[in-house]
């Protein structure tokens, strides 16, 4: 765990808020963490499951539709996109494209079949980038 100090200091920095708070976007973008939209692309069982979330939900997985809903979701302020591992399969250039903008943010999320931990590899990364803007190592 870390100390107490290096944890206001990300907070202090924007990096860490206590609630998802989006209220920092860039212009163009939502204000309010309310605002915030989120959609997830997948096959249909997995991202049915984000509806309840109230979360938009898109089921076509042929890679030309993913790619392009993931560009028209980014024409359309989203936030936050999750994307099923299976349907990042052979666009992984395509959504590394977008990690130079700060939003939106495209995770990849497990699907039952594709066992290849892009979404942990991804996560692992965004912590070790919070790590050094923080002070850690």
């Amino acid at each position: 765990m870390k100390p107490p100090a290096d944890i206001e200091r990300l907070k202090d920095a924007g990096v860490v808020t206590g609630n998802w708070d989006f209220s920092q976007k860039p212009d163009g973008h939502a204000h309010q963490t309310s605002d915030a939209r989120v959609a997830v692309i997948g096959e249909k069982e997995v991202a049915q499951v984000f509806t309840a979330l109230g979360f938009e939900v898109f089921s076509d997985t042929r890679a030309y539709k993913v790619r392009e809903t993931i560009k028209d979701l980014a024409e359309k302020d989203f936030t936050l996109i999750l994307v099923t591992e299976s349907c990042t399969l052979g666009l992984e250039d395509f959504i590394a494209s977008y990690t130079a903008q700060p939003y939106p943010i495209i995770l990849s999320i497990p699907d039952g079949v594709t066992q290849r931990g892009i979404g942990q590899a991804q996560i692992d990364a965004n912590v070790k980038k919070v790590s050094r803007i923080g002070g850690g190592t």
